[in-house]
């Protein structure tokens, strides 16, 4: 079963101080998003969005009800 979660979080993609504000519902099989913290939700997120994890900043995660 996917659970949903909601991710708020920041794209910078080069090393201006220029970045993206982005918030997406994402689903996890399982309950697997409880595990994860920041780092790994970072991780997710840039492998599907094809940036590079070192610019991607997760600030909030949390289960959609």
């Amino acid at each position: 079963m996917n659970v949903k979660y909601y991710a708020c979080f920041l794209v910078q993609k080069d090393h201006t101080n220029i970045a993206r504000e982005l918030g997406s519902i994402v689903e996890i099989d399982g309950d697997v998003g409880s595990l994860m913290d920041h780092d790994d939700v970072a991780q997710l997120l840039a492998e599907n969005l094809d940036v590079n994890p070192a610019s991607l900043s997760v600030y909030h995660w949390s289960r959609v009800h």
